[in-house]
């Protein structure tokens, strides 16, 4: 995963490592499209990373996949004890 970036002005796009916070003005790339990306023509491609590592999991992503595992356990609970 990859995530680009781009800057009208200076017609540049600017693919790096995969942002850990959200941006309005970039987006996220699977690992096939960061490799293939081409620019406009005139525009300059930078590629800060050459080999684009998954982000390792942050304390929330960890924390919303506890929250989520919990929130399904009870409602197997509260479907197995019926109405």
């Amino acid at each position: 995963m990859a995530t680009l970036t781009y800057d009208y002005k200076d017609s540049t796009v600017v693919l790096g490592p995969l942002a850990t916070a959200a941006d309005p003005n970039s987006y996220d790339l699977c690992d096939e499209h960061a490799e293939h990306l081409t620019a406009p023509r005139g525009w300059q491609v930078v590629r800060l990373a050459t080999n684009f590592e998954p982000a390792p999991p942050s304390g929330d992503d960890l924390l919303a996949l506890v929250d989520a595992v919990r929130r399904a356990a009870e409602a197997g609970r509260d479907a197995q004890a019926g109405p």
